[in-house]
C-alpha cells in the first residue's frame, strides 16, 4: 500500500503545490522492506539524504509498537500526518504564506485517502 501511496502523492506534487503525504497513512502495516526502498526513493528524488528514510523508520516502529485498536484507526493516522507534516515543513525549511492552505488541503485528501484505502484493501 505504501507504493501507491508513494505514486499518488507524487502525482499530486507534480500537479499541485500540496504536500500530501499519502506514503504515511497507515505506514504500520506495511513490510519494513517496503518503508526502506520508499523512504531511500524519496531521499533520492528530494535530495534528502536519510532524512525521509529515518523519519519514515521512526513512525514505522513507534506504530509497531503502540497496538491500535480499529476504531481509532483513523484518529491516529490523522494525528501521525500532522505530526509528520509539521515536522517536514519545519525540518526542511518550507517557509510560505500557504502553510494552513497546504495543511488543510493535504489533512482533506489524506482523509480521503485513508477512506478510500479501507474501502478498497479492508
Amino acid at each position: 500500500m505504501i507504493y501507491i501511496g508513494l505514486i499518488l502523492d507524487f502525482l499530486i506534487n507534480l500537479f499541485l503545490p500540496i504536500n500530501s503525504y499519502f506514503i504515511i497513512g497507515n505506514i504500520d502495516k506495511n513490510k519494513i522492506f517496503y518503508v526502506i526502498v520508499v523512504g531511500i526513493i524519496l531521499d533520492i528524488l528530494f535530495r534528502r539524504w536519510f532524512l525521509y528514510l529515518v523519519l519514515l523508520l521512526s513512525f514505522y516502529f513507534i506504530l509497531k509498537i503502540i497496538k491500535i485498536k480499529k476504531r481509532y484507526r483513523l484518529g491516529v493516522n490523522i494525528l501521525v500526518y500532522v505530526v509528520f507534516f509539521n515536522f517536514t515543513y519545519l525540518m526542511f525549511g518550507y517557509v510560505g504564506n500557504y502553510y494552513l492552505w497546504d495543511f488543510i488541503f493535504g489533512l482533506g485528501l489524506q482523509v480521503i485517502y485513508l477512506k478510500v484505502i479501507k474501502v478498497l484493501f479492508g
